[in-house]
């Protein structure tokens, strides 16, 4: 399980987050969005 920081930023609050989390980011017009979608569990699946 992947943890979120949450911290303040001036008035606002900013989410930190882990570097293996910033690898499943992935970007669509105007969205991004982080997918849980690990390719190292589907190869261990599919052996």
């Amino acid at each position: 399980m992947t943890t979120l920081t949450l911290q303040k930023i001036g008035n606002s609050i900013g989410g930190i987050l882990p570097k293996e989390v910033l690898s499943r980011i992935t970007k669509s017009a105007n969205e991004y969005s982080i997918s849980s979608f690990d390719p190292d569990s589907e190869e261990t699946i599919a052996s």
